[in-house]
């Protein structure tokens, strides 16, 4: 169709309503999910629908687990290398994590890629865009996602992505809120031990154990 051609205002219109009704869906889905790992798989499957991604992978850093690096979601099911361990990963290897800013990795023989790449099956002529972002005091995210290697990253994905992202960012904020607020009510906060309500807690699950 021509240029300012209705038909193609329409199937403009249409495409971003479109996209409006499958933000919402990931809303809805990750606001009704009770765990962390509930949101991460919904953001992974939303995004690899969306985007048409090659692959995804989802990993978060905690320094204070061990290992430090977790992987939360991956798409294919085998896009994570079963000899590599994301565990052991260098966070300053990562350039997304250590300046905690989006960032895009060409397909151009660029010798800048994310440490990720290493941990991949697919080679990295595929373009890659990162996102980080932060859920509590210890816990960093990055969402690494891969494109087919005919495809670029424009802006209008960027921004799709970051928006994707930030809807399930709040979700796992809250719910990690949620958690450390039952963790203190639960301990002792000098001592790290279960307080007496705790205690009371798990006897009257035993007494309904035995009795039952």
């Amino acid at each position: 169709p021509a240029k300012g051609d209705p038909g193609t205002s329409r199937a403009a219109l249409a495409g971003r309503t479109q996209t409006v009704d499958r933000l919402l869906d990931l809303s809805q889905t990750v606001q009704g999910a009770g765990k962390a790992d509930q949101v991460f798989r919904a953001l992974a499957f939303f995004l690899r629908s969306e985007l048409a991604l090659r692959g995804l992978v989802i990993l978060t850093h905690d320094h204070e687990s061990t290992p430090a690096f977790s992987v939360k979601a991956s798409w294919p099911e085998d896009l994570v290398r079963a000899e590599s361990v994301p565990g052991d990963m260098d966070c300053a290897l990562c350039p997304c994590l250590r300046q905690s800013l989006p960032r895009h990795f060409r397909a151009d023989g660029s010798p800048v890629r994310c440490a990720i790449d290493r941990a991949l099956t697919l080679p990295p002529g595929h373009p890659a865009y990162c996102i980080p972002f932060q859920v509590g005091r210890s816990v960093r995210c990055v969402v690494h996602m891969l494109l087919p290697p005919e495809q670029v990253w424009g802006e209008e994905h960027k921004q799709l992505a970051q928006t994707y992202v930030n809807t399930a960012c709040s979700t796992l904020v809250s719910l990690h809120l949620l958690a450390e607020a039952e963790k203190q009510s639960m301990t002792d906060g000098l001592t790290g031990l279960y307080n007496r309500r705790s205690m009371d807690q798990l006897l009257q699950r035993e007494v309904g154990l035995a009795e039952r």
